[in-house]
C-alpha cells in the first residue's frame, strides 16, 4: 500500500493488547496515537476482528482521545452475536457512528455530514473549555 503504515500492537508479552491505540493497561501507547496527532486527523473509521474486543478497544479508546469515531459495521466480524449487539449498543452510547463501507467515501468527502458527528465535536470543545 502506497504511504501505508503498519501500526504492531501486542508486542510486550507481559501485556495485552486488544487496541491499536494502547495496549489494556493504558500506559503505553502505540506510534497510531503520534501519527493521528501529528497528521492532523479528526476522524478515526475503525475496521477488523473481532467487534466485540480488539475493535471495540479501539474504538473506545479513539472516543476516549476526542476523536469522531465511526465503526465501519460490514467491515468487522465478532466473537459471538450477543457480544456484537452489546458492544455496539455500548459505543452508540459514546456517540460511535456505525455505518456501512459504502457510505466511508462520502463521509471522507465531506458530502455525507453526520449530526452524531457534530455532537461528538461540540461534547469534546465543551470538555476542553472545562479544562
Amino acid at each position: 500500500m502506497k504511504d501505508g503504515v503498519i501500526v504492531k500492537k501486542g508486542t510486550d508479552p507481559e501485556t495485552d493488547s486488544y487496541s491499536a491505540l494502547f495496549n489494556n493497561t493504558k500506559k503505553v501507547a502505540t506510534e497510531l496515537v503520534q501519527l493521528l496527532l501529528e497528521s492532523g486527523i479528526s476522524d478515526v473509521f475503525v475496521c477488523g476482528l473481532a467487534t466485540d474486543v480488539c475493535v471495540g478497544a479501539t474504538v473506545k479508546d479513539a472516543l476516549l482521545l476526542g476523536y469522531r469515531t465511526i465503526l465501519v459495521d460490514d467491515a468487522v466480524r465478532g466473537i459471538t452475536v450477543e457480544g456484537i449487539e452489546a458492544t455496539k449498543r455500548q459505543l452508540l452510547q459514546h456517540h460511535t457512528v456505525i455505518v456501512k463501507s459504502s457510505e466511508v467515501k462520502n463521509m471522507v468527502a465531506g458530502t455525507d455530514r453526520r449530526p452524531e458527528l457534530g455532537l461528538k465535536l461540540a461534547l469534546e470543545i465543551q470538555k476542553r473549555r472545562k479544562k
